[in-house]
């Protein structure tokens, strides 16, 4: 806990910065971006102090991932921004002569990284998931969708 109220004693004066810097200097394009990426990560770091207060940090997301056969097209719909090494493994994968990967389907919980994306860190794992509301994903995130799809595309592909 004590790294969280670091994090947000951080993170409230850099909104304070902000905020001023836009009142003292005018509300710029630049200004303003930086204001709305302070008050995104100060409103993430105040939502995530309430939940582990009242022991309700979300350990899962529930979503869907859908897929579609027509005749021998496959069509796999994820509810994210999903990275491309991810959609290229579903296609590998997929028993269907050609296979669409559609992302931002059936909704959006973020960007959902792969293993690599994970070893080497960055907005996509760490940063994204904080204007979602929502802790990042585990590294397996992305096997568990290429997972999940892979299974449902043979699953529809049987008959």
């Amino acid at each position: 806990m004590a790294e969280l109220l670091t994090i947000y004693a951080n993170q409230k004066k850099y909104y304070q910065e902000m905020q001023t810097k836009v009142k003292d200097t005018g509300a710029t394009v630049e200004n303003l971006v930086y204001l709305n990426i302070a008050r995104a990560m100060f409103s993430w770091i105040k939502d995530t102090i309430q939940q582990v207060k009242s022991k309700k940090v979300p350990q899962t997301i529930a979503t869907e991932i859908q897929v579609i056969r027509l005749g021998e097209i496959a069509i796999a719909n994820i509810p994210g921004e999903v990275l491309v090494n991810i959609g290229l493994k579903i296609k590998a994968q997929s028993p269907a002569k050609l296979t669409f990967f559609c992302g931002f389907t059936n909704g959006d919980i973020g960007y959902i990284p792969d293993e690599d994306a994970f070893k080497s860190g960055g907005y996509e794992t760490h940063e994204a998931p904080k204007y979602y509301g929502q802790p990042p994903f585990q590294p397996q995130v992305g096997s568990m969708v290429i997972n999940t799809a892979t299974a449902l595309l043979h699953q529809i592909f049987k008959h």
